[in-house]
């Protein structure tokens, strides 16, 4: 936590600090993370005015608060954080274009077919045509089971 307390109005962009040092805590483009009601808000600061006074880049929008504990967040970690983001999302959305190039492997190929497994290696098996022409005429169903040898006997 960062040293004092915030006090927040709703549908304002300046915010004023009691024992705070935004001065020194801050710069224009950093961010102060409060809790107002147990939901956390994310603030981008747009100018440092004084050690007791700054303004956001836009209008806060949660209730009224004073006495705020706050947290300062330099740009450059929250940078770090959306960075790391897009690579996670990057690296899924790719998971799930090389698992629908598999179903279409496996849907539609004929034979065996090779899929891409998430740690790069590979399989091969038999795609669903495969499987149902290796299963076809094992069973007529117009014999009614007839065609099934008698273990019995």
């Amino acid at each position: 936590m960062s040293a004092g307390t915030l006090t927040l109005t709703n549908n304002s962009a300046t915010v004023t600090g009691s024992g705070t040092a935004f001065s020194t805590e801050l710069a224009a483009g950093d961010f102060i993370v409060v809790t107002v009601g147990g939901v956390p808000y994310t603030l981008p600061v747009k100018t440092v005015n004084s050690n007791t006074s700054l303004t956001l880049v836009s209008n806060y929008t949660g209730p009224t608060q004073s006495g705020a504990a706050w947290s300062a967040v330099p740009r450059v970690a929250l940078n770090m954080v959306t960075a790391a983001l897009v690579a996670q999302s990057a690296e899924a959305l790719r998971g799930l274009n090389y698992d629908k190039q598999n179903w279409q492997s496996i849907f539609s190929g004929t034979g065996n077919v090779t899929v891409t497994l998430p740690d790069g290696s590979s399989f091969t098996g038999p795609a669903w045509s495969g499987i149902t022409n290796s299963l076809d005429g094992k069973l007529n169903k117009s014999q009614n089971l007839n065609d099934v040898a008698d273990k019995e006997t």
